[in-house]
């Protein structure tokens, strides 16, 4: 069911196992977009981790079927593990295990790659933390205030952008500020859109846009340190995904012609102008 494209009724009957004599190359799948909003709601233990894992595959897998790039290139530390992990959570929901999925042996082999990359990770992101905090600590006090809040002032929020940063470099966009692990100065976390839904008219009658992203970055300029990949981040509580909300021009969102607003309303002053006259 989860599979079923949601806009096509003969696609939800077969995934409910109401039409099972249908042929299932007659059946359409959901957008993948919209699979990991239902996994979110329905799967238990399916969270943010497993969200971002989940999206890192799309992302992948897209890139290489519409620009021949690698897909298994430039994969981050622990991803075997993450993505394991992300199976399991999946097959619990089915009752099934890895062992079910994969055989004896490698299902066995999985688990311990689970355990193994997420200490791997921990490891390494603790040792990171740990030299930031020692460079940190060598810095003399008039450096340590100056790098500060230089550092602070390079963040800079918008007021009608639901409090969110406005700044955005390429691809990746500034989330957030966030005390920095090592320094507990306050940095951007950077991340990546990776949900957009239609523009709304909210409560108060503005026209709003909400938006998913997913971290990916913390580059601290104070103390040097930086968490990079969701599996890094997360392990100091900094992976989960982002709401943010954008607050877009009607006139452009909906290519709103302004002379043609403004013709019929000289015409409307004019019928009126001219009934007043009578």
């Amino acid at each position: 069911m989860l599979l079923a494209a949601p806009n096509k009724p003969k696609s939800l009957y077969y995934g409910l196992g109401l039409d099972r004599d249908r042929d299932p190359f007659d059946v359409d799948s959901a957008p993948s977009a919209a699979i990991a909003e239902r996994c979110e709601r329905f799967v238990g233990g399916f969270g943010p981790g497993e969200l971002a894992v989940f999206t890192d595959a799309r992302r992948r897998r897209n890139a290489e079927l519409h620009s021949a790039l690698a897909a298994m290139e430039s994969l981050e530390r622990g991803w075997r593990g993450r993505l394991f992990a992300t199976c399991r959570v999946l097959l619990a929901h089915l009752k099934l295990t890895l062992t079910d999925l994969l055989g004896p042996e490698a299902g066995h082999l999985a688990e311990r790659l689970v355990v193994e990359d997420a200490a791997s990770v921990r490891e390494e992101v603790e040792a990171n933390i740990e030299s930031a905090r020692k460079r940190f600590a060598r810095l003399p006090g008039a450096q340590r205030k100056t790098r500060r809040q230089k550092a602070e002032a390079g963040l800079r929020f918008d007021p009608l952008g639901g409090g969110q940063p406005a700044t955005r470099a390429g691809s990746s966009r500034l989330l957030r500020g966030v005390p920095c692990p090592a320094c507990e100065t306050r940095v951007g976390l950077t991340g990546e859109v990776v949900t957009r839904n239609p523009p709304r008219v909210d409560a108060e009658g503005d026209l709003v846009q909400t938006e998913i992203a997913v971290p990916s970055l913390l580059d601290c300029p104070v103390c040097g340190l930086r968490l990079e990949g969701v599996a890094a981040l997360t392990v100091r509580g900094l992976g989960d995904p982002v709401r943010l909300s954008e607050y877009p021009d009607p006139v452009e969102t909906f290519g709103v012609d302004l002379d043609e607003y403004r013709d019929e309303f000289l015409q409307s002053l004019a019928e009126d102008s001219a009934y007043m006259d009578e």
